[in-house]
């Protein structure tokens, strides 16, 4: 039986710093073929932490999830790998380790290392912005065509957002912000989910800003971000998270396109 994939928001990690519900985590995943594996999403969340106590307690959950093994590496990683073995026409590739797993292990977190996280998912998503930025005709055009009565984001992914015309252009600005060289071979991309995944968290990020007035009832890049973790694996994969726009803003995209995957809580795993 192949085991499933479960990626653990931080959100959800202060729920599993007890034995007990280590111990019942464990249990649990044992007994459905499940695998918890840690990000360097997860350990950058961790890092920029203010709060000491917090952020000491979080890093112990992270190597208690590690063991012996490492963080699977920032999302964008994974689009790199997966976009340059199209380039090299290789059906398979590997998902290497974060590079972070020294930090983690090492156990302490300085003033330098925790403005570098900080600064880091800034950048990624001033990246996002850049990127947005420059598909903006292509958006707006989008939302002028569509029927702005009652509608939800899984609508607006369906009808709007994945257009022929739309997708490419999306398709090829991210590919050329990897420096791949010629056009985006657009086919190809679609049968990733990676990077399938990232095109419809544009697309819900981009929803909601048009959409939601209230920014505090937005999810955040870094989060949907977890969801490009669950493309490395058919079969059944699911994200926990106690963030309710999380949830909400990751389920519709996970609904329909992306079999046997979903955002979902860590107590359904503490059984």
């Amino acid at each position: 039986m192949t085991e499933g994939i479960l990626i653990i928001d931080n959100s959800s990690l202060k729920h599993i710093e007890s034995q007990e519900s280590r111990s019942r985590l464990t249990a649990s995943l044992r007994a459905a073929a499940w695998k918890a594996w840690p990000t360097a999403v997860n350990y950058l969340e961790a890092a920029k932490n203010q709060n000491p106590s917090t952020r000491d307690r979080t890093l112990g959950t992270l190597r208690w999830l590690c063991g012996k093994g490492g963080l699977l590496p920032w999302p964008h990683e994974i689009l790199r790998i997966t976009g340059q073995a199209i380039l090299e026409n290789r059906p398979k590739f590997e998902i290497e380790w974060s590079g972070m797993e020294a930090h983690l292990f090492r156990g302490e977190i300085t003033d330098e290392h925790r403005v570098g996280a900080e600064e880091f998912i800034d950048s990624q998503q001033a990246v996002f912005d850049a990127v947005q930025e420059k598909a903006r005709r292509a958006i707006q055009a989008a939302l002028k065509e569509f029927n702005t009565g009652e509608f939800s984001a899984e609508r607006f992914l369906e009808e709007v957002w994945h257009s022929a015309a739309h997708l490419d252009v999306h398709l090829q600005l991210l590919w050329e912000s990897f420096d791949f060289p010629g056009d985006a071979p657009v086919n190809l991309l679609r049968q990733l989910e990676p990077w399938m995944l990232f095109f419809d968290v544009y697309g819900v990020v981009a929803y909601e800003q048009a959409f939601l007035k209230e920014r505090r009832t937005r999810v955040q890049l870094p989060d949907l971000l977890q969801l490009l973790y669950l493309g490395v694996r058919k079969g059944k994969r699911a994200v926990a998270t106690e963030d309710k726009a999380f949830t909400r803003a990751g389920n519709a995209i996970l609904r329909r396109r992306y079999p046997r995957a979903e955002v979902t809580s860590i107590n359904d795993f503490l059984q």
